[in-house]
């Protein structure tokens, strides 16, 4: 009896070890699955965070290189008011300079006309005194022509 007894419970103890296998076995089945499924959630927020990282990195990119060309657009747009600015300086300067020229030139031409005109008036007045003595000269001439034929010539050489 004795030995009846010590080989059931082993084989108690045997099927209670196989329960706990099969049990552990579910178990570690359940585990792996759980496994395999925390790796796979890892590998996706990896993907997600590495795409995530990319897009950045390229948005990154593309914002430097615009930054870049803005850089330079509002170089060549400070260089352009430098530009503009020194044109207008000297535009003023120069209508500064031909307004003084003008004003010069308007003063020389007034006091030459003013000398032109004086002269041209005392030319007049000599001209004229020259025509009255011519025909005071010619009137004394034909009072003192006796016929008609003589008064003819004398009319002529006043035409």
């Amino acid at each position: 009896k004795h030995m009846d007894e010590v080989r059931a419970d082993i084989d108690k103890e045997l099927e209670a070890l196989e329960e706990r296998k099969r049990a552990l076995r579910i178990e570690l089945d359940e585990v792996s699955r759980n496994l395999d499924e925390a790796r796979i959630r890892q590998r996706q927020h990896m993907e997600k965070c590495d795409k995530e990282r990319s897009t950045f990195s390229s948005s990154k990119g593309e914002f430097k290189a615009h930054m870049d060309t803005e850089e330079g657009v509002l170089k060549e747009a400070q260089q352009e008011q430098s530009v503009v600015d020194q044109v207008k300086q000297l535009v003023k300067d120069t209508d500064a300079m031909v307004h003084e020229l003008l004003g010069k030139q308007a003063e020389d031409r007034k006091m030459k006309q003013a000398k032109f005109d004086g002269q041209f008036r005392e030319l007049l007045h000599e001209h004229l005194r020259f025509a009255e003595l011519q025909v005071q000269h010619l009137r004394s001439r034909a009072d003192s022509a006796a016929s008609e034929p003589e008064r003819a010539v004398v009319a002529r050489s006043a035409e």
